[in-house]
């Protein structure tokens, strides 16, 4: 046999793909349909279609994640299926979700929780401690005579735990909401209000649930802040006088920081699904951004940024 007719044997023994085929592994599809799903919800939720609540049906039901993904590992990558079966899990999810909506309790009446906390004599510094469920987050300062004040609404089978008292010299406030069985959002969405003294530094500790988020600390000494974000759109205003440092990490949704005038800033900035966004005149290396001069500046802040899905952006407070 010549060199000619191995070479012909050696062509018609090789598989040719069909037209159109992909010549690699198919890609997950189980993820972006994940995030499709997310961003409809974000956008109905935030046109006001969908009640935040949906977000507590949608937590009970994360294991059909797993279940997709593990039927589109099974058959996605081998069979011109695998899509139209994953497509199949979260219509299964979605009917659920519809099913266990209807099934949820009936309306009810918000209870408001009125707040008032003096500040302890002896008080040279202060702690909060605050984690949300679903609710609309508001945080300002408030009056010198107060620690905390303000008010805080629960839906049906929620319940508030309001703790306060002092530590040495340290005022400790911890506001925790937690939820027995299924959550109703029938009656509307709970506000978080609150008022901080604006004399005693501060070292906050805010994780939020599903709801907006607004936190203006331009009138409050924070030394320390930590910020975990949940589901929908969180805007944190920094002080406007001292040195601070805020760790925040985002949840589901945009989050917006906002630097004062004259605030002195060194930003480290790390996205997670979305991109990072400065508005403001600085000095970029890597993921650290330098915004006016914060090693000289005694108003400054030390920020750390971790994304989560949806856009980071750092702006000018207005």
């Amino acid at each position: 046999m010549d060199g000619t007719e191995r070479w012909g044997n050696l062509m018609s023994d090789r598989t040719v793909p069909e037209r159109g085929a992909s010549p690699g592994r198919r890609t997950s599809l189980a993820g972006p349909f994940v995030l499709i799903v997310l961003g409809l919800l974000l956008l109905l939720s935030n046109l006001g279609v969908v009640q935040p609540g949906v977000w507590d049906t949608l937590w009970r039901l994360w294991p059909f994640a797993l279940i997709a993904l593990g039927v589109e590992t099974l058959v996605g990558r081998r069979t011109r299926w695998g899509g139209l079966a994953v497509f199949g899990v979260f219509a299964v999810a979605a009917l659920v979700g519809v099913w266990w909506s209807a099934r949820s309790p009936g309306s009810a009446a918000l209870t408001d929780h009125p707040l008032q906390v003096a500040v302890p004599q002896g008080t040279r510094r202060a702690e909060l401690r605050l984690q949300s469920r679903i609710a609309r987050l508001s945080v300002t300062a408030g009056p010198a005579g107060s620690l905390v004040s303000g008010q805080i609404q629960t839906l049906p089978n929620e319940r508030l735990r309001e703790d306060h008292g002092l530590r040495g010299d340290v005022a400790a406030v911890r506001l925790e909401a937690s939820a027995s069985g299924t959550v109703s959002s029938r009656a509307g969405t709970p506000r978080w209000t609150l008022a901080l003294a604006p004399k005693l530094p501060w070292t906050l500790d805010v994780r939020t649930g599903v709801g907006t988020s607004v936190l203006d600390l331009r009138g409050v000494r924070v030394s320390e802040l930590t910020l975990v974000g949940g589901v929908g759109a969180t805007t944190v205003t920094l002080p406007t006088l001292g040195a601070s440092r805020a760790t925040l990490r985002g949840g589901v949704g945009e989050l917006t920081v906002r630097l004062p005038e004259g605030i002195a800033a060194r930003l480290v900035a790390r996205a997670g699904v979305g991109a990072v966004q400065v508005t403001l005149p600085a000095t970029r290396d890597g993921d650290t951004y330098i915004i006016g001069t914060p090693d000289t500046n005694p108003n400054r802040a030390e920020i750390r940024v971790e994304g989560g899905v949806g856009r980071v952006r750092v702006e000018s407070a207005p």
